[in-house]
């Protein structure tokens, strides 16, 4: 993403990155993130920054995405997951896009058993969170041989 992200000088700031492993399909969490930062560079206008966090909670783990896009509005909030669906066709064709992402996004939550969500406000942008749950790997005890 760091090429599409200087064509708009717009900068990646990673505000929270703590050490965590979870149990997941790399290929299949990158391909979630990687499309939740290309819409927030797409959607970003040149010149901003998008931020990307991580939260541990006690029993998931919390990728947030935000940018300062022009938002969505409220009425679009609840079908932005649906296949094929965009906000604005006029906007969707300036940006490319299959209205496929954000589907993609969820059915990949989704099959590790997590969700994905999304707060917008009009004219400040968007904030999406990609939460999965932790599994707690067991701790093998040393062997005494």
């Amino acid at each position: 993403m760091r090429s599409a992200a200087l064509a708009k000088s717009v900068m990646i700031s990673i505000e929270n990155y703590p050490e965590v492993v979870i149990v997941a399909d790399r290929a299949q969490l990158v391909s979630a993130v990687g499309n939740l930062l290309d819409n927030a560079i797409k959607f970003s206008p040149n010149g901003s920054i998008v931020k990307i966090s991580i939260e541990v909670l006690e029993d998931h783990v919390k990728i947030v995405v935000a940018d300062n896009g022009p938002g969505i509005s409220e009425e679009h909030l609840s079908r932005v997951f649906e296949r094929f669906y965009r906000v604005d066709d006029a906007r969707s064709r300036s940006t490319g896009g299959t209205g496929l992402g954000l589907a993609i996004v969820r059915h990949i939550a989704l099959l590790h058993g997590g969700d994905v969500s999304v707060e917008s406000t009009l004219g400040e942008g968007s904030r999406f969170t990609l939460s999965l749950p932790m599994r707690r790997l067991p701790v093998m005890e040393e062997s005494t041989h």
